[in-house]
């Protein structure tokens, strides 16, 4: 299943990120490979994976960092980061200038099921996509 938040409003800034024209994951073919064998692994037991980003332009990226240099823009802040001062995203590594995403073999997935009405349900993974919270010792870069 494919979720890509970045090419939709629902996100941590609540809007289309640029550079994402369609909810379309891009990789490697070794990241393909790579998620096909764990999707394969995964569906013996009943669950799927479900891809929230894969490449990511460095437009994007760029996106991110323009974001948070605008401290006033908080929109989604009490659904994506409500425990982390905006102005402290950068320092906390939370957001990054440069990304793994665009090299195209970093994805971000979860894993989920659909159960009999068809309907897709995902694991519960403590917090949700792009979820900022602190933890002592972990940064979670987005």
């Amino acid at each position: 299943m494919l979720d890509i938040r970045y090419a939709s409003a629902d996100n941590f800034i609540g809007k289309p990120i640029d550079g994402y024209v369609k909810p379309v994951a891009i990789t490697t073919s070794k990241t393909a490979s790579a998620l096909k064998n764990a999707q394969a692994d995964f569906k013996r037991f009943g669950f799927g994976l479900k891809v929230f980003d894969a490449y990511r332009p460095q437009r994007a990226v760029d996106h991110f960092v323009r974001w948070a240099k605008d401290w006033r823009d908080t929109l989604m802040k009490s659904k994506y980061y409500p425990q982390v001062a905006k102005q402290d995203l950068f320092k906390k590594d939370y957001i990054a200038e440069k990304s793994g995403h665009s090299r195209g073999s970093t994805v971000d997935v979860t894993l989920g099921y659909v159960d009999a009405n068809g309907l897709a349900h995902e694991l519960d993974m403590g917090t949700g996509f792009d979820f900022s919270i602190p933890a002592p010792g972990r940064n979670i870069r987005i």
